[in-house]
This record gives C-alpha cells, sequence and structure tokens, in this order.
C-alpha cells in the first residue's frame, strides 16, 4: 500500500492507466482517507483475477465444471480484496475486462472507474455481446475514463452518458533533459512499433527508400518486432535499403529510452485504421518521445492529432501516404534548427499535457469527487 505524492507516482499512474501490460486485468483499490485530502488517497494494488490460477484451473477442469470452478475462485479473491482492503473505489483497468467480468466487479457493492484504452471500444461496434457488455459497463461505472478525446467521443457514440465520461491523457514520467547536439548532416529516424500492419512499416519503407536516393546518409531504426517482421525485412532487401535500416527486434522500456535518449533523431509514426476500423487512441510512445525533446511525423489518424500539432512539434501526414511521407522525411532533414525548434516544443508539451504526476492528480480528484459524492447519497 502507498500514499500517493510518494516516490511511486509514475509506477501509480502506470497502474492506473494501464500504460503497462502487466496491469491488463488489475484492479486498483483506492481507500479514501479520514482527513479527504487528495494527497492522502491510499491505493492498492491487486489482481482480481491472477491469470496463471486462472488458466492452471481451466487445464484441470475443463468444460463447464471449469468455468464454475473459475468463478468461484475470483468470487473468494474479490472476498479477500473486500476484507482485506475495504476499497472506497474500484478502478478497473480496461473496458473489455470490466464487461466480461461485470458481476464479479459489481460484488464489491462499491464505486467503480472504468478505463478505456481502445480496443474495448474499437471493436465493440462489431460484436452485439461486446455492445451489450459496454452498455452494461456503462451502467455500473460511477465515471468512465477514456485515454484520449478522440476515445472520449467514441464512447459517447456508443452510449456513454455525458456525465459519466471523462478524457485524461497517458502520463509519462519527466526526467532530466538538455537538448542534443546533433549530426546535421546524418538524421537517424526511428519507427517503434509491433509489426503489425496498421501500425504502417510499408508506407514508411517505401517512403524512406525514395527519400534517401537522395539522403544517403539517413538512417531509420526500426524498433519491435511481431507477425509481419519477415516480411519487413523481405522488403528492405527487396528496396535494396538494408545498409541504412537497422532492426532491433522486441524492445522493453529500457531500450526504448535508450534509443530515445541517444539514437533517434526523429520519430516516425505512420499509423493507419486496421482492417478492422479502429484508430490509434493516443500512441504512448509519441508521448515519451516528445518528453525527450524528439519532434515527430505522424499519421493525423485516432488521438495522434492531441499529442502531435502540426508544425509546432512535429508533421502530420495523411495514413497510408508514402509520397506525403517522403516529402515529410525531407523537410525534417533539411532543417537542423526545424528539428531543434519542434523539439523543444515536444518537450514543454509533454511537460504540460503528458505528465504523470500531474495525471496521478488528475486521477486523486476523480476518485476524491467520486467518494464525496458516495457520502453525501449515503448520509
Amino acid at each position: 500500500m502507498s500514499e500517493f505524492g510518494n516516490k511511486k507516482a509514475d509506477y501509480l499512474t502506470r497502474l492506473a492507466t494501464n500504460t503497462d501490460q502487466r496491469f491488463t486485468n488489475a484492479v486498483l483499490c483506492v481507500r479514501h482517507h479520514p482527513a479527504g485530502k487528495p494527497q492522502n488517497l491510499q491505493f492498492v494494488r491487486s489482481l482480481a483475477v491472477p491469470t496463471k490460477i486462472r488458466s492452471s484451473v481451466g487445464r484441470r477442469i475443463s468444460g463447464r465444471a471449469g468455468k464454475i470452478a473459475s468463478t468461484l475462485l475470483e468470487r473468494s479473491i474479490a472476498q479477500q480484496i473486500r476484507r482485506s482492503y475495504a476499497p472506497d473505489i474500484i478502478h478497473v483497468q480496461d473496458g473489455g475486462f470490466a464487461g466480461e467480468k461485470a458481476q464479479l466487479i459489481q460484488y464489491f457493492n462499491t464505486p467503480v472507474v472504468t478505463t478505456f484504452h481502445g480496443g474495448d471500444i474499437n471493436l465493440a461496434p462489431f460484436s452485439s455481446t461486446r455492445i451489450r457488455r459496454l452498455k452494461q459497463v456503462f451502467a455500473f461505472s460511477s465515471m468512465c475514463h477514456f485515454v484520449s478525446d478522440f476515445l472520449l467521443n467514441k464512447g459517447r457514440q456508443l452510449g456513454c452518458p455525458e456525465n459519466k465520461g471523462t478524457a485524461i491523457h497517458l502520463g509519462t514520467q519527466i526526467r532530466e533533459w538538455k537538448p542534443r547536439t546533433h549530426d546535421a548532416a546524418t538524421v537517424t529516424y526511428g519507427c517503434i512499433a509491433n509489426m503489425v500492419s496498421s501500425k504502417g512499416h510499408h508506407d514508411l519503407l517505401v517512403a524512406f527508400a525514395k527519400f534517401h536516393e537522395k539522403h544517403p546518409n539517413s538512417k531509420l531504426i526500426l524498433a519491435g518486432d511481431g507477425p509481419l517482421r519477415h516480411r519487413i525485412d523481405w522488403l528492405i532487401e527487396s528496396l535494396h535499403i538494408q545498409h541504412a535500416v537497422q532492426c532491433t527486434g522486441s524492445v522493453g522500456s529500457t531500450e526504448i529510452l535508450q534509443l530515445l535518449n541517444s539514437k533517434i533523431d526523429v520519430l516516425v509514426h505512420p499509423a493507419c485504421k486496421a482492417d478492422d476500423g479502429s484508430e490509434e487512441a493516443l500512441g504512448l510512445v509519441l508521448c515519451e518521445s516528445s518528453e525527450r525533446g524528439i519532434p515527430a511525423i505522424a499519421s493525423a489518424i485516432g488521438g495522434i492529432p492531441e499529442v502531435i500539432k502540426h508544425q509546432v512539434n512535429g508533421l502530420l501526414i495523411d495514413e497510408r501516404n508514402p509520397t506525403q511521407l517522403a516529402e515529410a522525411l525531407t523537410r525534417m532533414h533539411s532543417s537542423h534548427e526545424l528539428r531543434t525548434q519542434m523539439g523543444t516544443a515536444a518537450r514543454d508539451i509533454a511537460i504540460r499535457s503528458f505528465n504523470s504526476a500531474k495525471q496521478l492528480e488528475c486521477f486523486a480528484e476523480l476518485y476524491l469527487n467520486i467518494h464525496q459524492n458516495q457520502l453525501k447519497q449515503t448520509a
């Protein structure tokens, strides 16, 4: 158990906003401090459904019996959480999980905050079951938190009441920073993303190959892995740019920070709408690169324009447009002053709008308002 405002602020924000995939099925138990001050709200991390235990039950007991055993186990864990922590608020980290485990979550009989990250909203229109669960979550949640204004608007279109929806952007830790000295003649572009079709690697490589013909000193780093890795490797060889492109493979948070600190001059994020019509909710890597003072080239879809302001801290382009992307690469390459100016602006925007400490303050205020409203209703 940790008090709000201590050294674990960034960890708690990552938990509250689910920026760490380990917390997909986590619930954040919030206990109100008698003093009633936001900085004294207490947080408890607990897993409502431990994946390993649940899968183990499923292997030993299959079919309907296994489902019943898993449900009883979940109910037992919920009872332990309720007895041990007596939470005033339950914050569920994923809208899809909240819909799937609606009965279990309501068992706590306490106000619920549900966070929506994108997939839980984007895929809902294609399934009557998801729509039904989504409306159920909207009904039992005291507040629905969306990670971007774009996602909030989609949630409202799907039935989230006006008085129950709020947008709190994902945050990143603000570290010490000083502008890097760049080699004006060599610009290294970087793309940090899973190698899936919606991240636009194909368009990036086609654009970079065209751009590289006139700027042979430029470099491109592709950080990440995924089902399209072999296809991307083949395309790099086909375009004869293997000498200028580095594929790092899978990277963790430490490796990403190292790339942003010392390798990448301009982040490129040419995301596009997925085959199912879903769009990027925000783009956490854009927040992280902005915090490091790195300008970006990104597609103007989904919640990305909430992070990247065109010609302020980066350049926005149309999705699936290699020609426009090549022009943006050229523009960034042509002016060291432009890159420096946009990088400084990116850092300022990150501090102002994507600061994890400020995000945690927003959550503390949200929790406190919900708790005070609950007290008024029970008075």
